[in-house]
């Protein structure tokens, strides 16, 4: 399954897009109820210029999914995530593929 969320990077505002690659849910006992925490475990791509781009004329967000976000920030809380749907990229070219 696919999301985004927005996330702060070097001083701005970015998209974040990546894959859900193991879903967590943690239990707390408390004396009165049971708290969970539902937590995904990520693949991020990378969210600079070189990975993502929105097209202008039609808002779509193209991301190369070859190129994963280095730094290891894995989880994220579910509740912080937008479900998006990623299609191939329909193209002959070897830079566009994936």
């Amino acid at each position: 399954m696919g999301f985004t969320l927005k996330g702060h990077t070097e001083g701005a505002v970015d998209d974040f897009y990546g894959v859900i690659q193991h879903i967590y849910e943690l239990e707390y006992n408390t004396t009165t109820y049971a708290k969970r925490v539902v937590l995904f475990y990520c693949h991020w791509f990378d969210p600079m210029s070189r990975g993502t781009r929105v097209d202008p004329k039609y808002g779509t967000v193209e991301i190369r999914m070859d190129k994963s976000y280095n730094l290891f920030d894995p989880f994220i809380s579910a509740h912080n995530v937008r479900q998006v749907y990623y299609v191939l990229y329909p193209t002959t070219r070897r830079d566009k593929r994936g």
